[in-house]
């Protein structure tokens, strides 16, 4: 391989039943597995084209897709623009998407249906040096958690997607205490 020069990666889904693996689909793009749709019968699969802006590092235009195990063509579920391709969760329910965003330069996060539709921003930062990451749902769904990259000490949640900070200045005595054992 030439210096500068990155190989090209081969992406696929693979399937594993009957004691047989098969592969599903292989796309030109990065790709990663979110979860099931809802009804059961597809898979979410998001993808994102390499270029400059490579996927797994800088924001980029994500496609969502939904695929069908059978191996035919993925449905097109929606496109998210200027999204972290690796902050995308579905919802315990799967009804819903949530994912981080930089459209404007800032970072947001924002809940989409799993089918699709108009996106709604939970949160908005209004400073460029704030991100936003590690997206978790709470097993019931009502309560999405994320890591805030502004302040070590501060982790917040969206509960009952109205927004609270959790403070941890006790964990910090307490690692400061371990630390001196």
């Amino acid at each position: 391989m030439l210096p500068g020069k990155q190989r090209k990666i081969n992406w696929g889904i693979w399937i594993f039943e009957d004691g047989a693996a098969r592969q599903i689909y292989q796309p030109d793009s990065v790709i990663g597995l979110v979860g099931w749709l809802q009804s059961g019968n597809e898979l979410i699969v998001k993808s994102a084209e390499y270029g400059d802006n490579f996927a797994l590092k800088l924001p980029v235009e994500v496609s969502l897709l939904g695929l069908a195990l059978d191996g035919s063509a993925p449905s097109p579920i929606t496109k998210l623009k200027e999204t972290s391709f690796q902050n995308i969760q579905l919802s315990p329910d799967r009804k819903m998407l949530a994912f981080v965003t930089r459209q404007d330069g800032n970072g947001t996060i924002q809940t989409i249906s799993s089918t699709g539709g108009a996106a709604k921003t939970l949160i908005s930062s209004n400073d460029a040096r704030v991100y936003f990451s590690n997206l978790a749902f709470a097993p019931d769904g009502k309560t999405l958690y994320y890591g805030k990259q502004a302040n070590r000490q501060i982790i917040s949640m969206i509960d009952n997607f109205k927004l609270a900070h959790i403070i941890f200045d006790c964990l910090k005595r307490l690692l400061k205490k371990l630390r001196s054992l």
